[in-house]
């Protein structure tokens, strides 16, 4: 557990180990986050690695992550209460992922702040290695997931707030070929809503009024 009145950062670490509970290899706790040179080795157990807590998030940035870790069993990153004009950073990534329930990025809005950017640049991610492919669950792998939880769960489904957020994808690779406005929704899914309005059902973004670049 990490926590900072301002900030946090973390640098030239190497995730190992088991770590199979709920919770994330590393909670942390400040307004601004930095981490950087981060590898989550094969033969980890991690659930969640990066998990954001407790006070709001004014800036999370993530570079040179890379994981290795095929058996990673939930989620990369986890922010849940940004702030308003909060921005996101996540660059020079490379995630070798399994597809039952990971994704890189988990997203909630307690908090319901506008305002807020997601940039993403040169990640790629592949499901390649997944074990037992045919027992994969291809619904739930992507590159990010909102999904609600505890108090934004009292939004009832309403992305007012959300609508006002930018998510932005610069040289974002999925098996090596690059995503954009065309592809993003195929099974590569960069961006899905998941529980929006309690239903349990998977949504697309852009039908919902979210906005996404790609270049």
């Amino acid at each position: 557990n990490l926590a900072a009145v301002e900030s946090i950062t973390l640098d030239d670490v190497e995730v190992t180990g088991d770590k199979g509970s709920s919770n994330g290899y590393f909670l942390v706790d400040a307004p601004k986050v930095e981490v950087s040179n981060i590898t989550v080795a094969d033969g980890s157990k991690a659930y969640n690695v990066f998990e954001q807590v407790g006070v709001g998030t004014d800036s999370f940035s993530a570079s040179n992550v890379k994981v290795d870790d095929v058996a990673l069993k939930h989620n990369v990153f986890n922010i849940y209460r940004p702030n308003n004009d909060a921005v996101i950073n996540i660059s020079d990534v490379n995630l070798n992922l399994n597809v039952n329930n990971s994704n890189a990025l988990r997203l909630a809005n307690y908090g319901n702040a506008t305002g807020v950017t997601v940039n993403f640049e040169n990640v790629a991610w592949t499901y390649e290695n997944t074990p037992n492919k045919e027992a994969a669950d291809w619904g739930w792998a992507g590159l990010i997931i909102y999904q609600p939880a505890t108090s934004d769960v009292a939004l009832g489904g309403d992305l007012t707030a959300m609508k006002t957020w930018k998510f932005n994808f610069k040289n974002c690779k999925y098996n090596g070929v690059k995503v954009d406005a065309n592809n993003f929704d195929e099974h590569n899914q960069v961006f899905y809503l998941y529980n929006v309005g309690g239903d349990g059902s998977m949504k697309d973004p852009v039908e919902n009024g979210l906005t996404l670049n790609f270049v």
